[in-house]
């Protein structure tokens, strides 16, 4: 069964996945809806398929789903020929996509009705964390009769998971994480802003910033963009409003009321509108340097 893995999408992240498993030597098939996307990594040892049917050839395959949102994953899997052939193969999906929890019970009982076990494991890290194999995991329940090459796989892949209870609540917790991380990036960009506003030097900050107890993974992102300008797209901004979008689906079934997602929301929007796309989400300091210019014109009126 070793063999048998596959990886479905490999964009910006399921490239790094697919490394990642190619590093430790795991054999993998892929298949990518534009295939010359995937070319680069057959050069690398990996097995580029045509056709999502191939990845059903054999018994039992763990096929691992790196996809935008849940509609891509529709379109991908939900074919007459590909039901046919997940009924008789019987394959273990291990979807590492973001999707909300709603979705997520619908893929369940989508796959599952084909035969399919189906099992979230939304992962946090980035791509550079998919390289490391140090992507963070939330792991819904695992099938009994595949237990020890599943946790293989994603133990390749996270050096810490944790096993959720069921995989609603997986894809919750990362909407969550997803959240809680747009945030902090703002908080982030403004403290900068601040700091920058206040006459500390860039030098000044890459020290005494870290050293507080306000430190956080994101003021780490957001200052070493502030210090080394780079134009490499990590996590686009459009992947930061669908992460806001699915935590405000989240709070709207939980029948809360959040206080940070207006304004989140309006930053990264208008970031995206404003500027060119691909834009990493780090973009957001240009736009909330306009945003305090304004909002200081407005006060002194």
């Amino acid at each position: 069964m070793i063999d048998h893995v596959s990886l479905v999408g490999v964009g910006v992240l399921g490239r790094a996945i697919a490394m990642r498993l190619l590093h430790c030597h795991q054999p993998i098939r892929i298949f990518n809806r534009t295939t010359a996307k995937a070319q680069a990594l057959a050069t690398m040892g990996a097995d580029v398929v045509e056709t999502l049917a191939e990845l059903f050839s054999h018994d039992r395959p763990l096929v691992i789903v790196c996809l935008t949102d849940a509609d891509a994953i529709r379109d991908v899997f939900n074919l007459p020929d590909i039901e046919t052939l997940m009924a008789r193969s019987r394959p273990v999906i291990l979807n590492t996509s973001t999707i909300g929890p709603q979705e997520s019970q619908w893929m369940e009982k989508f796959f599952r009705s084909h035969g399919a076990s189906y099992v979230e494991c939304p992962v946090s890290g980035g791509p550079e964390g998919a390289l490391n194999g140090r992507l963070a995991a939330w792991v819904g329940p695992l099938p009994l009769d595949d237990l020890a090459r599943t946790r293989r796989v994603i133990g390749c892949l996270s050096d810490h998971f944790v096993m959720m209870e069921s995989n609603p609540t997986a894809q919750s917790m990362k909407v969550i994480n997803n959240y809680c991380e747009a945030v902090h990036l703002l908080v982030a960009a403004e403290v900068i802003l601040l700091a920058e506003k206040s006459g500390l030097s860039g030098e000044v900050l890459s020290k005494a910033l870290p050293l507080g107890r306000g430190r956080s993974i994101y003021m780490d992102v957001m200052l070493d963009r502030y210090l080394h300008p780079r134009t490499h797209v990590a996590v686009p901004i459009d992947i930061r409003l669908k992460d806001l979008e699915l935590a405000e689906q989240l709070f709207e079934q939980q029948k809360m009321r959040s206080g940070f997602f207006n304004y989140s929301y309006h930053v990264y929007s208008r970031t995206q509108d404003a500027l060119s796309q691909p834009q990493d989400q780090t973009a957001c300091f240009s736009q909330l340097e306009k945003f305090t210019r304004i909002s200081t014109r407005r006060a002194e009126r």
